[in-house]
């Protein structure tokens, strides 16, 4: 008996035959996906791209933060497909010559300043795109934001930033285009909210 009047249960995992039995029905698992993954792929092969991929030809598509990166290579690789392009970003220079690099290659687009973790901009926006271009059938969301800063020294206001980019701009987005009313409803977003690494520094992954 110890010390304190406390006496120590002894703990009883499941029996060794219970454990073996899982293991080997974890393994059969994994064998019988890795074969099915390996065969569709293989079939796969066989199938025109053009029969497993949606067409997205005059889709209208809003991508967020358009302006450089990601968002500018996502809304040439949707236009080159055939799709319509609205371009939302708080700079201005950059959406212009994503929406030029655009219609230089032929495609559609349409510019809009907006800053995504301003909720009463996105909604106004929201409306001046239904508006103006029409509904919305496919949403990018990739606007983020990041600090750079080591992660006790990112200041409130950084901090404040970081979830209104990369966090709360994700619910005044979609909803305020009410997205899932027309085509398949995607939702794509890229952005990730900021990790850390080794909780040291803040950084953006996308």
């Amino acid at each position: 008996m110890s010390t304190n009047g406390f006496v120590p249960q002894p703990v009883f995992g499941p029996p060794e035959d219970q454990c073996v039995a899982m293991s080997i029905v974890r393994f059969c698992t994994n064998i019988a996906m890795i074969i099915y993954f390996v065969l569709e792929a293989f079939v796969l092969l066989f199938v025109p791209s053009k029969w497993r991929m949606k067409s997205v030809k005059d889709e209208i598509v809003l991508v967020t933060g358009a302006g450089s990166g990601i968002g500018r290579l996502m809304s040439i690789k949707f236009a080159d497909l055939g799709a319509k392009i609205v371009c939302w970003d708080i700079n201005k220079d950059g959406m212009d010559e994503t929406v030029a690099d655009i219609k230089n290659r032929g495609g559609v687009a349409h510019a809009y300043v907006c800053n995504v973790a301003d909720r009463h901009a996105v909604y106004a926006t929201a409306d001046r795109v239904r508006q103006e271009i029409g509904k919305v059938s496919i949403i990018v969301n990739n606007a983020g934001f990041v600090t750079g800063k080591r992660f006790l020294e990112i200041p409130d206001e950084g901090i404040e930033a970081t979830f209104n980019v990369n966090v709360l701009a994700h619910y005044w987005v979609r909803p305020s285009l009410n997205v899932f009313t027309a085509f398949s409803g995607l939702l794509y977003c890229p952005n990730r909210m900021g990790r850390h690494e080794w909780i040291i520094r803040e950084f953006f992954g996308a």
